[in-house]
């Protein structure tokens, strides 16, 4: 306070009342609330200027999030607040720059701050051999994104290996996606069957094996064409499908001379 002195009867004295850091003035002791104000002096005057402790108010938002610690505090006050980041998204930073999500201010005026989240990004990894895939990439929390796999010429897909067993399926991305197709080589049947005759070769193969068949005519006979129009009664297939091979013999015609 100021003015404090003394005055000759009849003297104006300006008293002033200054509150410290984190105080406002409320009112001297008369009960005047002007924090300057001028008294004729009369006699001896005894005034306290009374003060009170400034009150604040932390306003704190958030979009895609949760925020704590709004509220009113007293000047000096340590608030701790909190962004608290939903299902899919990451803390970025506070409106002030901060990058901490958990921190502690001082509160010595009024705050305002907005806690800024970002949508999370995850990498859906595929692999695959004897086969592509489709669907590899960054996507946004909660995307939906169809993998499809495509088996190479004589293999087929069984399954992904997280045990889903569908070549093209749909996933929601929550998480960094690891995933591989598993594939097989194709097998396929080779049937072989003859009259007057006997062949070989005939069994389950790997889709590319070369397999030689083998038409050996029984006596009095002779080996005429496969079945589909291949005249060498020894020949080497390469298996790329099920297949049936069937041998034509014909009888041996003899010519009987007698002279």
């Amino acid at each position: 306070v100021t003015g404090a002195s003394e005055y000759n009867h009849g003297q104006t004295a300006q008293i002033t009342a200054i509150p410290s850091e984190g105080y406002h003035f409320v009112k001297w002791s008369d009960g005047d609330t002007n924090a300057t104000r001028s008294i004729i002096v009369t006699s001896n005057v005894t005034l306290t200027a009374e003060f009170a402790i400034n009150v604040y108010t932390v306003t704190l938002s958030a979009g895609n999030g949760t925020v704590t610690g709004s509220g009113q505090y007293e000047h000096g006050k340590e608030v701790t607040i909190s962004a608290i980041a939903n299902e899919g998204y990451h803390f970025v930073k506070w409106s002030d720059g901060e990058t901490t999500p958990t921190r502690t201010i001082t509160v010595t005026d009024n705050v305002t701050l907005t806690a800024e989240f970002a949508i999370n990004v995850y990498t859906v990894t595929l692999t695959a051999d004897n086969g592509t895939v489709t669907g590899s990439g960054e996507y946004e929390h909660g995307t939906e994104v169809t993998l499809t796999v495509t088996p190479n010429e004589g293999y087929h897909f069984v399954k992904w290996s997280d045990g889903g067993t569908n070549a093209t399926r749909t996933i929601k991305v929550t998480a960094d996606v690891t995933l591989t197709a598993e594939f097989a080589i194709n097998v396929y049947t080779v049937t072989l069957s003859a009259e007057n005759g006997t062949v070989t070769g005939a069994g389950e193969y790997n889709h590319g094996t070369e397999v030689t068949l083998t038409a050996t005519p029984a006596e009095g006979y002779h080996f005429v064409k496969w079945s589909d129009g291949d005249t060498n009664a020894t020949r080497t297939i390469t298996v790329t499908a099920d297949g049936t091979h069937n041998p034509e013999f014909a009888n041996n015609v003899y010519t009987v001379r007698l002279t």
